[in-house]
C-alpha cells in the first residue's frame, strides 16, 4: 500500500530474536595412555580407545511471517495482499499446531482494499535441536589413522515444526502461502516440520 508504507516496515524473513548454539568435541579418556584403562594391550585398545564425542546444540526463536489474504478480482495488482487485523492475534485462543495464532482476529479485506495488518507480525515455531556424533580413531601405523564416524541429526527425534524461510519463501507456517492465507481451509495450522532423525556413517584415512 503506497499510501501506508509503515505497514511494510518490519523484521526481515530471516530475523531471529534469540539464538544459542553450542558446539563441542570431547575425547573420551579411555585407552592406552589415558586416565582409564591406560595400560590395556594394543588389541583391547582397538576396541576401547580412540573414541570422541562431538555435537552441536541449536536453540532459537522462530522466523517471522505475514498473514495473507486474497486480492479479490485482482483490483490491487498485488501478488499477496495481507489480511485486516480485527482483534488480538496472540491471545484469546488455545495455541496449538492446529491454530498457531488467533485466526478469528483476521478478516479478508473487501475487493480493492489493502489489509490493515503489518508485514511479519507473527513468529513461526522455534528450533530446539541436537546433532551429535561418535568418532573412532584407529592407528594404522606411523602418521596413518583410520577415522570412523556415526553422526545423527535431530538426535532425539524431536519434532521441529515449521520450515526455514529459505525453502518456504517467507510465506508463513507450513510449506505454502495457503496455510497463512485467510481463505484457506487450513488457515493458521502448522502443516510441516523439519526433517526427523537422520543417521549417517562415514570413514576416512588420514596420513
Amino acid at each position: 500500500d503506497s499510501a501506508n508504507p509503515k505497514l511494510d516496515y518490519a523484521r526481515s524473513d530471516f530475523n531471529v530474536g534469540q539464538r544459542f548454539v553450542a558446539s563441542y568435541a570431547y575425547e573420551l579418556p579411555v585407552g592406552r595412555g589415558k586416565k582409564f584403562l591406560g595400560s590395556v594391550n594394543r588389541a583391547a585398545d582397538v576396541a576401547v580407545g580412540g573414541w570422541e564425542i562431538t555435537g552441536i546444540g541449536t536453540f532459537q526463536s522462530g522466523f517471522p511471517f505475514s498473514v495473507l489474504a486474497s486480492d479479490k478480482f485482482g483490483l490491487l495488482g498485488a501478488a499477496n495482499n495481507r489480511v485486516s487485523l480485527t482483534g488480538s492475534a496472540t491471545s484469546g485462543f488455545h495455541k496449538s499446531t492446529k491454530e498457531w495464532f488467533n485466526t478469528s482476529a483476521f478478516s479478508q479485506p473487501d475487493a480493492g482494499v489493502f489489509g490493515t495488518s503489518g508485514r511479519n507480525i507473527l513468529n513461526e515455531p522455534g528450533i530446539s535441536n541436537w546433532d551429535m556424533g561418535l568418532v573412532k580413531y584407529v592407528s594404522l601405523g606411523e602418521g596413518i589413522k583410520f577415522q570412523f564416524r556415526v553422526e545423527t541429526f535431530n538426535t532425539f527425534n524431536h519434532t521441529q515444526w515449521g520450515v526455514d524461510p529459505a525453502t518456504q519463501g517467507g510465506s508463513g507456517p507450513g510449506t505454502s502461502a495457503e496455510v497463512s492465507n485467510v481463505d484457506a481451509g487450513n488457515f493458521g495450522a502448522i502443516t510441516s516440520a523439519r526433517p526427523p532423525r537422520v543417521i549417517q556413517f562415514g570413514g576416512k584415512i588420514t596420513f
